[in-house]
């Protein structure tokens, strides 16, 4: 285990029935010095009745850290629901909340490149200082590295790159 690279454990490892408080502590007995947060759980535990103070004091109390932030989708959509752009905002939210510098963003859809490169351009300008971690996936709008590469390049985005794991960025 590095201090350099802490082990995360993912957010859908331990499921959405799982409080988060349960959450860390399985994480911490496991040997795990973070973890991968999504909005969604982090949604859920705000509706358990925690505040933000709480959730960091639980953090605290097992001495783990959030070192992840899951995932921002549908950035590249022509009419953004609103649930889309509030968990945008949600997610911007834990990374300042849990001092995570990036947040992790994937693409279902297939759009051209062009497109999705104006799109991405966009969510780097409402990101500010956070960074973009775009995640390619073989099923997804993003499908490898090389596609990726050219994506960024074509966006012209300086807080944006490619997702290799949770702490290897291209």
């Amino acid at each position: 285990m590095s201090k350099e690279i802490p082990l995360t454990i993912s957010s859908l490892t331990l499921g959405s029935a799982c409080s988060f408080e349960k959450r860390v502590s399985v994480a911490a007995k496991a040997g795990y010095n973070g973890i991968g947060l999504s909005a969604e759980a982090y949604v859920d535990a705000l509706a358990e009745g925690y505040n933000d103070e709480e959730l960091l004091q639980i953090l605290k109390k097992y001495q783990m850290k959030v070192t992840e932030i899951e995932c921002v989708q549908a950035w590249a959509a022509e009419n953004r629901s609103y649930e889309e752009k509030f968990k945008e905002q949600i997610c911007f939210h834990m990374c300042y909340l849990f001092g995570v510098k990036q947040v992790n963003v994937a693409l279902m859809e297939s759009y051209s490149l062009a497109y999705i490169a104006e799109k991405l351009a966009q969510l780097c300008q409402r990101a500010g200082e956070l960074l973009i971690a775009i995640e390619p996936m073989p099923y997804s709008g993003i499908v490898d590295f090389a596609t990726a590469k050219k994506l960024i390049q074509q966006s012209q985005a300086n807080n944006v790159g490619i997702l290799l794991d949770a702490w290897h960025w291209y």
